[in-house]
């Protein structure tokens, strides 16, 4: 199992863990797409799925396991990953259509913690809502 894998699968399973409806069917279809079609998981092993998911899961459910979550990120993860990371979890927030307050607060830690520049970080963010919302929804939708 590459750990690069690992750290982007978490992600989008905290991304989708922080909102109202946690980690749902539709985010984790979602997540078996990426996994499945995105070139950075060409060579990922997809049996390992549930038991990523699972454990990432498991660490959220424990005392300060965001943190913990993030800590781990951070040495599982190149450097140039970051933004995949970030995109990645853009990506699951958008999934139902509404962003909540919770994941917009997530969505600015990521950017902070890993230093993603907030120019990058719009031009991802109107990637996705291009993608996911309504042309009347694209001004309100994600930060």
């Amino acid at each position: 199992m590459s750990n690069h894998h690992v750290a982007l699968i978490y992600g989008m399973i905290l991304a989708s863990a922080s909102g109202e409806n946690g980690v749902d069917d539709k985010a984790l279809a979602t997540i078996n797409t990426v996994c499945t079609y995105l070139p950075i998981f060409e060579d990922f092993n997809r049996k390992e799925m549930d038991e990523i998911s699972a454990s990432c899961v498991e660490i959220l459910t424990t005392e300060n396991g965001i943190e913990l979550i993030f800590s781990m990120v951070e040495e599982m993860l190149p450097e140039n990953l970051y933004e995949t990371f970030y995109a990645l979890a853009v990506e699951i927030i958008c999934v139902h259509s509404t962003a909540t307050q919770e994941e917009l607060k997530l969505l600015e830690i990521i950017r902070h913690r890993f230093n993603i520049d907030r120019l990058i970080a719009a031009a991802i963010e109107r990637g996705a809502k291009a993608r996911y919302f309504p042309p009347h929804a694209l001004e309100t939708a994600v930060s």
